[in-house]
């Protein structure tokens, strides 16, 4: 995937331990830095023995996408609605 082998695993493996935790109490500052971070390393075609882990991970950003998205508190503590959401 990308340049640094080492980073797209750990990148890789946080991304995993969230998702197992449904990304619940994720920082903005971290749902905004994982995305980033495939989205730059995403120009680099991919090694095809990876394809099962980049299809994983592709699953686990939209998932990650979603959560944020649900989660988005505004200020004064009310929740932000979203089209189709509740």
């Amino acid at each position: 995937m990308g340049e640094y082998e080492l980073a797209d695993e750990t990148y890789g493996q946080l991304l995993d331990k969230l998702a197992g935790r449904n990304f619940k109490s994720v920082s903005a500052t971290l749902s905004a830095d994982i995305p980033r971070f495939y989205v730059s390393s995403s120009s680099d075609p991919y090694p095809k023995k990876d394809r099962k882990r980049w299809e994983k991970t592709q699953k686990e950003l939209d998932q990650l996408k979603s959560a944020t998205a649900e989660n988005e508190v505004l200020p004064g503590g009310q929740r932000a609605s979203h089209p189709g959401g509740e």
